[in-house]
């Protein structure tokens, strides 16, 4: 899930309903709705160059990480 607004209850009812669809297929790892995303993409920086330490910056890591970790573990 990305652009992911947890006070939005429209993105809460999508995320549990794919949740609920999709089981184990979805992964765990949320990226935000952010600024700092937004920022980033017009400075044609990654958003660890553009402000890699602030939380949003760092979902992206951890969404890569998931990626590498489930992709061995179909292999």
């Amino acid at each position: 899930m990305t652009r992911f607004d947890r006070k939005n209850s429209a993105d809460v009812e999508m995320l549990d309903l794919i949740r609920h669809q999709l089981g184990a297929k979805v992964f765990d790892t949320i990226i935000p709705q952010s600024k700092i995303i937004c920022n980033s993409i017009n400075y044609r920086m990654t958003a660890a160059e553009y402000m890699g330490w602030l939380e949003p910056a760092k979902c992206f890591d951890r969404l890569a990480a998931e990626v590498i970790r489930k992709g061995t573990a179909i292999c």
